[in-house]
């Protein structure tokens, strides 16, 4: 089981992991799939305890399964607060999105959400053409990173460190 869940693809499947998520998803190719965390879901208590269970296990991330559907989740200031002081991804080594949007600022909300201490690769890979400027001076996801981080666009690789810039054009 361990190695079904080295690699993650699509940010859901980890949250359909919560007692009580449900997920709609859009009939077509592309749209808005939406995760809706139930009323009751205490992310303070143990019905965290599954999630808990898996997400050690989680090394890479592919945030978006279809890079043409849009994700929200109904209760998603909540979560980045949770996130804000617990990690949810312990043992995460690399973030991948796949995107037709990657100036899309929602992003860098999903990167701030499974950042953590250990994750060495960000990897944005656009499906088109497009000039993308990731700032890691944002102070959320800066505090959550050990720099130095890779960060991969259109196959270029930069490195981010607390002694260069903070913001790496690619």
């Amino acid at each position: 089981m361990p190695l079904a869940w080295r690699t993650v693809t699509g940010a859901t499947q980890l949250f359909k992991l919560l007692p009580g998520v449900r997920v709609e998803t859009p009939g077509v190719l592309t749209g808005t799939e939406t995760i809706y965390l139930p009323r009751n879901l205490n992310i303070n208590t143990a019905c965290f305890a599954r999630f808990r269970f898996y997400a050690k296990l989680v090394k890479h991330i592919l945030l978006f399964k279809n890079p043409a559907i849009v994700i929200k989740v109904n209760r998603w200031g909540e979560l980045l607060e949770y996130a804000s002081h617990n990690v949810l991804l312990p043992s995460l080594l690399s973030i991948t999105v796949e995107t037709y949007w990657p100036e899309s600022t929602s992003h860098y909300a999903w990167i701030a959400l499974f950042s953590s201490p250990s994750v060495r690769r960000i990897e944005m890979r656009p499906l088109k053409q497009s000039p993308f400027l990731l700032t890691l001076n944002n102070g959320y996801l800066r505090s959550k990173l050990s720099l130095p981080v890779e960060v991969h666009v259109n196959g270029q690789t930069a490195r981010s460190g607390l002694e260069q810039s903070n913001t790496s054009e690619i």
